[in-house]
């Protein structure tokens, strides 16, 4: 890797050079068959009851976590008749694979939702990546790049081993149950190729779906809504062979099909589930050894079965070789898939904040005295005739362009140059949106969740609205960095996902919070407004936690810098809005203290609604959101009373 005099670095990846993989991948014929008849590996008294993943390494090593024991189950190169334990201390476990250096990673916490790497030789486990649910099935990639199948969150998320940051990349699905291209219902087991392309076993949906790298509009590749395809119910396993052919547990059918140059086939289990040898009952998940036998995990039998590879005789213009290398050397082992067709470039780009061109922000920062003070008796802007009932987000840009998201009749409203007589409404089909956010080049991103469950972005002429983020829910916040990233903070599932609109890429980047609901570092609580300096920090209004939350760049872990759990601080009630002036203060809105405050020099004070929450023009009732004028004077969305109020800036003087 090396980096240019323009900030850029240049990743050289050359593909004749061997890729290694852990698992098993073999070529089979058009007309391969197995043995109907079962030989049963492993019982209850072994797997526990209703065992669900399975993992073959290329030395034939099986692994098997018991849900019941929270051990991993190890049947070393390829010994059927001897298992060993580790004692992994698991919470009723799903997911596992093992990596190409034998280190094992397992879903590990059924109740907090967290990944476990355990070191070959070692007894100690290390926290990897904390998702919050339960890893229904787990994947490492040619990149190491790990890969988690949220059943419970309807999405698949991913971290790279190899980075510092703890970021996670939401790669498919939105959260929602959906069935649409974009959407999962339950996705269970999940399969990256060496293209980068992630193919997921969509249960209730009956289908497979293939992502494509950096996609998050799935192809349909079998099951519903495929052509030419099976009829699948409830999908809970994905395996491609050598040549990319799928097979596929097909969990409600009671048995294991697969697709090749002749279309689709069942395998095994192929006469109705049942516990005799030839059947199944909700099989789970699959693997093969390098011989290419068949072994599933037949859940609700409680056992291990193999299906051995009985006939694989290709003739004489489909034969070719396939080879696996195994080297016995203090228990190493390898597979090798070799490309040498291509050579690839990958660009990234640095985030390089000293760059000699200023940044241009769109929305104003005033610089403000110690002893800066507003008029505590507001004028009201606009009251529900125009902004609805419960109204919640408001921009003002550098021209001082009002907008407001109108909630209840699903509109934006725009008053330009903060003239009250100039009002101007546009309504392209969003839905009781909450936030929005307007860049320099005047374009406008605003909240469509509530039914449609994404972010649209409206032209400067407000005629046509073109989706651009699939978020699920609503964004109760909306922010748009100088490096061109959309944060979305999503009050429902509790974290802020971030997707950058210069690149071809949907996949959607978690920037803060689990998705679970907590008060640790790691986690938020119903996060409402969000800022984002220049130096790309994020400051979250962690509303339940009554705290603000800074995100420091590329990280997940918060420190708290007002509110509950800082030093030096002040008590907040669920604050809904941040916003920073060009010192970096602080100026928050304290939603359920009615009233706005702000940090200094002196620390923190109220600026506003400092006397209760009533109607009166010195109050507020459950202020939303807040901006600044270029003249410093501050609008506040004052929900409860359905009324926009205009602080005016009384002294400035230092």
């Amino acid at each position: 890797m090396r980096v240019n005099n323009k900030g850029f670095k240049y990743l050289i990846v050359d593909y004749d050079l061997k890729i290694s993989v852990s698992y098993n991948q073999p070529k089979f014929c058009p007309h391969v068959s197995w043995d109907l008849t079962a030989i049963t590996i492993a019982n209850i008294d072994t797997v526990g009851s209703q065992p669900y993943e399975i993992f073959i390494n290329t030395n034939n090593t099986m692994y098997v976590p018991n849900r019941q024991t929270g051990r991993i189950i190890v049947w070393y190169e390829g010994n059927i008749t001897s298992a060993t334990n580790i004692s992994a201390n698991l919470s009723n476990p799903y997911g596992l694979f093992v990596a190409p250096s034998y280190d094992i990673y397992v879903d590990s916490d059924n109740n907090n939702g967290r990944v476990t790497k355990w070191t070959l030789h070692t007894t100690i486990s290390v926290p990897v990546m904390h998702p919050c649910q339960p890893c229904w099935d787990i994947f490492i990639d040619i990149n190491d790049t790990l890969y988690c199948s949220m059943n419970n969150l309807h999405q698949v998320i991913t971290k790279s081993l190899n980075s510092d940051s703890n970021a996670l990349i939401i790669v498919g699905g939105t959260s929602v149950a959906g069935s649409t291209s974009y959407m999962l219902n339950s996705p269970r087991g999940i399969f990256v190729d060496i293209n980068f392309d992630l193919y997921v076993a969509d249960c209730n949906n009956n289908r497979i779906q293939l992502f494509q790298a950096g996609q998050l509009n799935g192809i349909t590749v079998a099951g519903n809504g495929a052509i030419n395809t099976i009829t699948l119910n409830c999908p809970s396993g994905i395996v491609l062979d050598a040549d990319n052919y799928l097979f596929i547990l097909d969990q409600n059918n009671y048995r294991i099909v697969r697709s090749g140059p002749n279309g689709f086939q069942c395998l095994v289990g192929c006469y109705g589930g049942g516990s005799a040898s030839h059947q199944l009952i909700t099989p789970m998940s699959m693997a093969f050894d390098s011989f290419g036998n068949i072994f599933v995990s037949d859940s609700d039998n409680s056992r291990i079965q193999k299906f051995v590879l009985k006939t694989n005789a290709c003739n004489a213009t489909t034969i070719s070789q396939h080879t696996v290398t195994s080297t016995m050397n203090s228990v190493k082992s390898s597979s090798y898939i070799t490309r040498s067709d291509v050579q690839s470039t990958v660009t990234y780009e640095t985030n390089d904040t000293t760059a000699s061109a200023p940044k241009i922000r769109s929305y104003n920062q005033p610089k403000f005295s110690a002893f800066a003070s507003w008029s505590a008796n507001a004028i009201t802007f606009a009251t529900s005739t125009t902004v609805g009932s419960t109204p919640y987000g408001i921009f003002i840009n550098s021209e001082n362009t009002i907008y407001v998201a109108n909630k209840a009749n699903s509109q934006i409203q725009v008053w330009l140059n903060e003239n009250i007589n100039s009002l101007r409404t546009i309504s392209v089909g969003v839905s009781s949106p909450y936030a929005l956010y307007v860049t320099t080049s005047g374009d406008i991103y605003v909240d469509n969740g509530n039914w449609n469950g994404r972010v649209d972005k409206l032209a400067l002429d407000g005629t046509i609205a073109v989706p651009i983020m699939y978020v699920g829910q609503s964004c109760y916040g909306l922010f748009v960095g100088i490096n061109d990233i959309l944060y979305c903070s999503i009050a429902n599932l509790h974290r802020v996902v971030t997707k950058p609109l210069n690149s071809i890429s949907n996949t959607l980047t978690i920037a803060a919070g689990t998705g679970c609901s907590g008060s640790t570092s790691d986690t938020l609580n119903s996060p409402r407004g969000i800022f984002v300096d220049i130096n790309f920090d994020l400051y979250v209004a962690d509303c339940n936690n009554n705290r603000i939350q800074l995100f420091q760049s590329g990280q997940l872990n918060g420190i708290t810098v007002a509110g509950n759990g800082a030093i030096n601080t002040i008590t907040l009630n669920c604050p809904s809005g941040i916003v920073l002036d060009a010192d970096n203060y602080l100026f928050i809105v304290d939603q359920g203290n009615h009233r706005i405050v702000r940090s200094g020099p002196n620390g923190f004070r109220c600026l506003v609604g400092c006397y209760g929450g009533v109607s009166a023009s010195n109050q507020l009732l459950n202020p939303q959101s807040m901006a600044f004028d270029s003249f410093g004077n501050i609008f506040v969305y004052d929900s409860s009373n359905n009324r926009i109020q205009k602080f005016v800036l009384a002294t400035n003087s230092c």
